[in-house]
């Protein structure tokens, strides 16, 4: 690996075991600075498809994450994976006075839900993802159903705890576990879960047994709307104790953010697109810069990737089959289309046959 000024930067022979991901670790402390690019070249022997074997990175892009938590109940957990990545947050009973990334909201000692329900509109348009999160409160019912989410009346022969039953994988929050694995998040528990029916266009991305919404998300006012039916709490669940916990709320924020990072990874093609900072052309791969601006532009790898062959499919090479045309089998086979005579011959012998089965008399 080197920087885009050509400096190496990193370098290892490695073994890629077929059909199966291989992750490295890159020790790049001290040797590249946040406003570098990078450059990674794999060297590969008798390599059909060398031109995919470059990847480039562009500089890491540091954003000033804020996370409020507007509630009358402290969630320690929350607080200290957030604190862990760096991001500032802060708790408090009154309502922010200017816009977060992302704001979390518990009880309150506020009595008006249909007030609340107000201001939380209002920093949904500013760009603000809210996420609620579930308490058996009346004013977190009410809360609830401000924005069309209603709680079903819950069967008392339920049971007291309950496992999610299902994630999607397609949702950026989660969508890394499609190659991670996701067997570890169906080992949590949920205690005492609410059962709750969704407004129409919320969109469910991860429910407990019996298909009971857990998490969903809801796009309103041009922002992202979360309802959580359980909050951090260990009088509701065990998630904290997980290591899912801290990657969650980490790739919840990134996803939801005001602040998130502009588009500047794009895949080669015989096209333009515009940019913030202007035309980019795709038809290069290589790091590009338009004006102080920094692109990465990578080769498209669809084309040589290739599907794992069968145990006990085998190919001998350079074998090719043909069609036999030795006078052994001519003889074996005699008919010729490039000789029409004889089949003409073969077809008035076939109609005469016919003829005179068909008006034979019977004895």
């Amino acid at each position: 690996m080197r920087s885009a000024q050509g400096k190496s930067l990193w370098k290892q022979a490695v073994t890629l075991p077929s059909g199966r991901n291989t992750v490295l670790s890159i020790p790049l402390s001290g040797k590249l600075t946040d406003d570098d690019p990078g450059h990674l070249i794999l060297h590969c022997k008798d390599d059909p498809c060398p031109a995919d074997n470059e990847w480039f990175f562009p500089p890491v892009q540091k954003a000033d994450r804020s996370v409020r938590l507007f509630s009358s109940v402290r969630f320690p957990a929350l607080k200290a994976a957030l604190d862990a990545s760096g991001i500032r947050f802060t708790e408090s009973e009154e309502w922010p006075a200017q816009s977060p990334d992302m704001l979390f909201v518990g009880d309150s000692p506020l009595s008006d839900a249909n007030a609340v329900r107000g201001m939380i509109d209002d920093m949904l348009h500013a760009g603000t993802s809210v996420a609620l999160l579930y308490q058996n409160t009346p004013f977190m019912h009410a809360l609830f159903e401000q924005f069309g989410a209603v709680f079903k009346s819950r069967d008392k022969s339920a049971a007291e705890s309950a496992q999610l039953q299902s994630i999607d994988l397609e949702h950026p929050v989660f969508r890394e576990y499609r190659d991670l694995g996701s067997a570890s998040w169906f080992d949590l528990l949920f205690f005492n879960i609410p059962e709750i029916k969704l407004p129409e266009g919320a969109h469910v991305i991860a429910e407990w047994e019996g298909g009971i919404p857990a998490i969903a998300e809801l796009p309103r006012n041009g922002g992202k709307l979360f309802f959580f039916a359980f909050a951090p709490d260990p009088r509701q669940t065990n998630f904290q104790t997980s290591g899912h916990f801290l990657p969650f709320f980490r790739e919840l924020l990134e996803y939801s953010a005001v602040s998130a990072s502009k588009r500047v990874r794009f895949t080669a093609a015989d096209k333009t697109v515009r940019t913030p900072d202007g035309e980019l052309d795709l038809r290069t791969p290589g790091i590009h810069r338009i004006g102080t601006a920094v692109y990465c532009v990578n080769a498209d790898r669809t084309e040589s990737e290739t599907a794992v062959i069968p145990d006990g499919f085998s190919v001998v090479p350079g074998e090719r089959k043909t069609a036999d045309t030795s006078s052994a089998a001519k003889k074996a086979f005699p008919f010729d289309a490039a000789n029409p005579m004889l089949l003409f011959a073969c077809a008035i012998a076939f109609l005469l046959a016919e003829s005179g089965i068909s008006n034979r008399t019977a004895l």
